[in-house]
């Protein structure tokens, strides 16, 4: 095997010369770029017409595809379209039929229990809403706030999960109306 001597003196002061560049580059393109960079302001539009609540502006979420898992539904405001009303539970709640063994849990936001909507047995709905895990300190909430009794707090916690409506339409016992 031939000998070609050592490099390690030429290759040490290289490795500084490189190393000193490299580091001038990095701190040019990130002065560079904090000079380029623009602030931004975002500005918030809120819309007080109530037109962002209203029926047609959620996503359309199937009964079936809904019923079998709900909690899959948890990352923003849905619409559900055609539930049956099963029964009332508390002042601001009641149960609907999603095709599941278990009835699922439909609890009226502050403004729509406001406007005193009522959902008779029966009756088929519409919801706009936002689905929440449900457990025993949610109930006990609700039974604190007077809009859950006591002794409905067992049915309310029957189910995992629930859904908080921001909008409802509510059409006769036969399944009349175009929604």
């Amino acid at each position: 095997m031939a000998f070609f001597g050592s490099r390690k003196g030429s290759a040490q002061g290289l490795s500084v010369i490189l190393m000193g560049a490299t580091f001038f580059v990095v701190a040019g393109f990130l002065a560079w770029l904090n000079i380029q960079a623009a602030e931004t302001e975002v500005a918030v539009v809120e819309d007080a017409s109530g037109a962002g609540d209203s029926l047609g502006g959620a996503p359309v979420v199937d009964v079936a595809v809904f019923g079998p898992d709900p909690m899959a539904h948890t990352d923003g405001v849905i619409r559900i379209n055609n539930l049956t009303a099963q029964s009332a539970v508390g002042t601001q709640a009641f149960f609907v039929d999603v095709g599941q063994p278990i009835p699922f849990l439909i609890r009226m936001g502050d403004r729509v229990a406001a406007d005193g909507v009522l959902v008779p047995t029966g009756s088929t709905v519409s919801v706009v809403g936002q689905v929440y895990a449900i457990s025993d300190s949610v109930a006990d909430g609700w039974v604190a706030a007077g809009t859950l009794a006591e002794a409905d707090k067992i049915l309310a916690t029957i189910g995992s999960s629930y859904m908080e409506i921001v909008d409802i339409v509510v059409m006769a016992a036969d399944g009349g109306g175009d929604n």
